[in-house]
């Protein structure tokens, strides 16, 4: 074989190799770049979806929350039928030690003992939490004790009422509701316990 002979197959042979080389380099680029595109559409479809799984959440939240003062809202203005619609009939409410009452005992309660003794409510959301299903309140309420209250005769003054309650909250009605209240505080300002 001639020496040209040798050195057109040497060329040949690395000129194939060189061949090789590039589009394998070509084929590895070209991949690494769809893999690259592919992972960053996963990303941006991943960020876009927990964006809205958050607005969802942030929006179920704000729902709760008026849903939950909504029936503090109706108490103040007498607006008993909202109140029952807004309570699911399971209703159960535990406060201040007692005893569970149910839907109908807690609307009866507000209406003929808290609001039958107190008028010209003015009640103040300080501070409304809400997680998952239950929201929670910080609130004070300034009201005029205006009828009997626990056996205390209509003062006419002007008394605030302070505490915190804890709703439940599921397809848009309040199913529970744990409440704690400044009583002594209330009976204080009422005339009926002493001050220190």
């Amino acid at each position: 074989m001639s020496r040209n002979r040798k050195n057109f197959k040497a060329k040949k042979v690395s000129l194939l190799a060189i061949i090789f080389v590039a589009v394998t380099f070509f084929i590895s680029f070209s991949c690494n770049n769809a893999n690259q595109a592919k992972t960053k559409n996963n990303a941006d479809s991943l960020l876009t979806n927990l964006k809205k799984e958050y607005k969802m959440k942030n929006e179920q939240l704000e729902k709760n929350k008026e849903v939950c003062l909504g029936v503090s809202k109706a108490i103040m203005n007498g607006k008993w039928d909202k109140v029952d619609e807004l309570l699911d009939n399971d209703f159960k409410y535990i406060g201040d030690g007692g005893a569970a009452i149910n839907k109908q005992q807690y609307i009866g309660f507000m209406k003929n003992v808290l609001c039958g003794a107190m008028t010209d409510m003015d009640m103040k959301f300080l501070r409304v939490i809400a997680e998952g299903d239950l929201v929670s309140v910080d609130y004070t309420n300034a009201m005029t004790h205006s009828g009997e209250f626990f056996g205390v005769p209509a003062t006419n003054k002007r008394v605030i009422g302070t505490g915190q309650f804890i709703r439940k909250v599921k397809n848009g009605k309040v199913t529970a509701e744990w409440q704690t209240t400044n009583a002594m505080g209330l009976m204080v300002q009422l005339g009926a316990i002493p001050k220190k």
